[in-house]
């Protein structure tokens, strides 16, 4: 099992990470007033981290537990 986790203060909601992500792990949602990517479907995580890597930011980790 692995862990999705973003920065908020670093994301800017640009969705590259929502397009990317083949198990749809991560939706543009409005946290504090503002959009921003969270992980909406956490155990459907394949690990691939490529959410990681097409985020401008760097604000998304992938961690397995």
């Amino acid at each position: 099992m692995y862990t999705v986790t973003v920065d908020i203060d670093k994301c800017e909601a640009c969705g590259d990470c929502v397009d990317t992500c083949p198990s749809e792990v991560l939706a543009l949602v409005e946290v504090d007033g503002r959009q921003v990517a969270q992980a909406v479907a956490q155990d459907e995580c394949i690990g691939c981290e490529a959410c990681v890597g097409v985020c401008p930011t760097e604000a998304i980790t992938v961690t397995e537990d």
